[in-house]
């Protein structure tokens, strides 16, 4: 009998107890607010959340949307690498939805198997044929990420049906910026403000 061993997190902020450069404005900040500020600061953000009705049901309970006092940071050289990977995600992700909809030679050669797809509930049979007119069949997607142990950016998952989580960026944004403004003055925080335009 074998025992799994579980790796220690990937700790995005220190490494052996001292700030990461990327990170030693944020924990300059965190160390000024100390416990009691950061705790009036999580109170700050449910008020917050709760005033402008930013929540999310659990079982029968709305709750406020769980979200991080403390930001990620996501240096310009990891957003590169994370754009092209999730560029690339979706170029594949789209030509899987064209052939399955189309000659369906993935299916024909056996690299996945038909059932799997043509007994899923998200199979749509009356698509079968139909070719967007600018081969788009993807328009809206939500790539969940996560860091291995290592610190490398992994998949968690695709949302491609109804990717609700893109509107809670934008709120935890706006929240994190009303509650930590400090943060935002201390660091060059890339705009999502035009995201809703972009979608359009």
């Amino acid at each position: 009998m074998s025992v799994a061993t579980v790796s220690a997190p990937f700790d995005e902020m220190l490494v052996g107890g001292i700030p990461r450069s990327t990170h030693r404005a944020l924990f300059t900040t965190l160390e000024e607010l100390g416990p009691e500020g950061l705790a009036e600061r999580a109170r700050q953000r449910d008020s917050y959340l709760d005033r402008h009705g930013i929540t999310f049901t659990l079982g029968e309970r709305e709750r406020p949307l769980p979200m991080d006092l403390v930001p990620r940071i996501i240096t310009p050289t990891e957003w590169q690498s994370i754009e092209a990977g999730v560029i690339q995600r979706l170029r594949t992700l789209e030509l899987f939805l064209a052939d399955v909809y189309g000659e369906g030679q993935v299916l024909h050669d056996h690299v996945i198997p038909r059932t799997l797809v043509t007994s899923s509930t998200h199979f749509h049979r009356q698509a079968w044929g139909l070719k967007p007119v600018n081969n788009v069949r993807i328009h809206v997607s939500g790539i969940d990420l996560i860091r291995d142990e290592h610190g490398i950016f992994r998949v968690l998952e695709d949302n491609l049906r109804n990717p609700s989580g893109v509107s809670y960026v934008l709120e935890n944004r706006r929240t994190l910026a009303h509650v930590l403004p400090e943060v935002f003055a201390k660091h060059r925080v890339r705009s999502i403000n035009e995201y809703p335009e972009r979608l359009l």
